[in-house]
């Protein structure tokens, strides 16, 4: 008799906890504070802006600036609370009054830091890497020159936090610069103002 009643009250609250923990988990999920990120796992991101390039050309001599555009393709990981590594693409080209425009394309190994561990704060980017850049002239082929080698980028940002989770928005400041290299005299330095969107993979 006693074993009967026991089970009597066993099954319902056996019950009554299964449906106490699927409520908890379908209407109270647990969410990480704001200032407790992790590792994020894969970032993806992409994005544009404008630039002004200027530089030398085959001669040595000093160019006119050229006003353009930028894309910026990354893919990057966080081997550390708030320090990411990865791989940074990213091209401009822009064209003078003088009927010239100047180009600069590269692949970086880029490190970024990010100063807080809440979801806005300051970055700063910075990586080495290989590129190439170019002169063209649409009135005078004769001008027209190119050259390779080594770069280096150096960025400022402020990465913007959203509603929807592993997703940002960064809008940043950037300096690249493709140098004059072994019998090359051309050279490439690149101003430019960015907006990045990164999507977080594998958090």
């Amino acid at each position: 008799m006693s074993r009967l009643i026991n089970r009597a009250y066993i099954a319902p609250l056996f019950v009554y906890c299964a449906l106490v923990i699927v409520q908890t988990a379908l209407l109270e999920p647990s969410v990480a504070a704001p200032d407790d990120r992790g590792p994020k796992g894969a970032i993806l991101s992409v994005g544009g802006g404008g630039a002004l390039l200027n530089g030398t050309g085959v001669e040595g001599e000093a160019l006119a600036p050229a006003m353009g555009g930028s894309y910026l393709i990354g893919v990057r990981e966080e081997v550390w609370p708030r320090l990411t590594l990865g791989l940074h693409i990213g091209g401009y080209m822009g064209s003078s009054e003088l009927s010239k425009s100047l180009s600069l394309n590269g692949l970086i190994l880029e490190g970024r830091w990010r100063f807080g561990e809440g979801l806005r704060g300051p970055v700063i980017m910075g990586g080495l890497g290989i590129g190439g850049g170019g002169l063209t002239d649409s009135e005078d082929a004769d001008n027209d020159a190119s050259g390779g080698g080594a770069l280096w980028r150096v960025a400022f940002g402020y990465e913007l936090g959203s509603g929807e989770p592993g997703f940002s928005v960064t809008p940043s400041l950037a300096y690249e610069q493709l140098r004059a290299q072994m019998d090359s005299k051309v050279s490439v330095g690149v101003v430019s103002v960015n907006l990045e969107v990164a999507w977080e993979i594998g958090r």
